[in-house]
């Protein structure tokens, strides 16, 4: 649940709440095409979030909008670019933060002397388009960050620079000017229900009184008012864990999974992490499973089985109730509720929360 993709969301949004004080979600990618200025943050807009790249084409094309690219790799999205300026693999947070400081009228020559010379003069260019943008007021400004691959250091400094440049060019629309898009499907949708050590479903930090009493009164179980651990942060302090539908051998390999007495995955591949555990239980494929995913523009998509569960397999949801109905037999923790017994049940309950 908290693998490299866990890692980098909560670095970014983390830069988020640093920057505007508030929790801050990607909105609808309708702004991108209705925007004057557009400025994209991603390794290749146009295969990681294609609907997004389509977005910042529509801009160009049907509102005349001035598109700037920072990427290390040449993507066709370039093509509709004004300027386009390359990093190296690795120099894009620098590259960005020399940008952030330019447009406020500081010195860009730490992260701009990264650069080639040819890569120099698209920076110079950007920097122009960006200023203009900013004395244009009211005319609509967006920030895309596709969420970096090099780890969470690197996508919070990122997040941090595109919010610092959001501030500077859109002013008080600024959290509503800067889409941060995600590495991978659902991931929003995983810190939506709580997925992440320091949250409550519906993005409420664990401190917050009134959200715990809700979700004590929901699940009948008292709930520590004190963050989680993420992986990165376990070291020898868990004895057992449950994967599930993860790989954090490979994603995560300072997760030190070795030091666990009991490991336990749900998975529907056999994957690093489930060839190294204790036991395995069988998911649901990916075409047999049911629920909702939510995608990277925060639409909430119904997922429908294309077929039935094969063998031995069962739907994930199903084998965490049952596993944890017989811990709760087992370790008598008084009323709480742990048994769903279909899909809509448990779709009911994150409505309400």
């Amino acid at each position: 649940i908290d693998s490299s993709a866990g890692a980098v969301a909560r670095a970014a949004t983390g830069a988020l709440r640093e920057a505007f004080g508030t929790e801050v979600l990607p909105a609808d990618g309708m702004r991108v095409a209705t925007s004057k200025t557009v400025l994209i943050a991603a390794h290749d807009i146009e295969s990681s979030h294609n609907v997004y790249s389509l977005r910042a084409k529509d801009a160009t094309v049907r509102n005349k909008a001035r598109v700037v690219n920072v990427s290390s790799m040449w993507g066709e999205i370039n093509d509709f670019c004004e300027a386009w300026v390359q990093p190296k693999p690795g120099d894009e947070a620098a590259v960005l933060a020399a940008l952030a400081a330019a447009v406020d009228g500081g010195d860009p020559s730490g992260g701009r002397n990264l650069l080639s010379a040819e890569a120099q003069t698209a920076f110079d260019k950007a920097l122009a388009i960006l200023r203009e943008a900013k004395q244009e007021a009211g005319q609509p400004f967006t920030a895309i960050c596709g969420l970096s691959n090099r780890g969470a250091d690197a996508a919070g400094a990122i997040v941090g620079s595109l919010a610092n440049i959001a501030v500077s060019v859109a002013g008080s629309d600024a959290a509503n000017a800067l889409l941060v898009l995600p590495q991978e499907a659902n991931v929003w949708g995983m810190r939506d229900a709580g997925g992440s050590p320091e949250l409550l479903p519906g993005h409420r930090p664990a401190s917050d009184d009134a959200a715990r009493a809700e979700m004590q009164r929901l699940w009948g179980a008292e709930i520590s008012a004190k963050a989680g651990l993420a992986l990165d942060q376990m070291g020898g302090s868990v004895k057992a864990m449950v994967v599930l539908n993860d790989n954090p051998a490979m994603l995560s390999p300072g997760a030190k999974l070795e030091g666990l007495e009991f490991l336990a995955v749900i998975d529907s591949l056999a994957t690093d992490t489930a060839n190294a555990a204790n036991v395995v239980l069988p998911d649901a494929g990916a075409w047999a499973k049911e629920g909702t995913t939510v995608s990277a523009d925060r639409r909430v998509l119904r997922m429908n089985e294309a077929h039935q569960v094969r063998g031995e397999a069962k739907q994930g949801w199903s084998i965490l109730s049952e596993l944890g109905r017989r811990l709760a037999e087992r370790l008598n923790p008084g009323e709480i509720r742990i048994g769903y017994n279909n899909a809509g049940e448990i779709m009911d309950e994150m409505a309400q929360v």
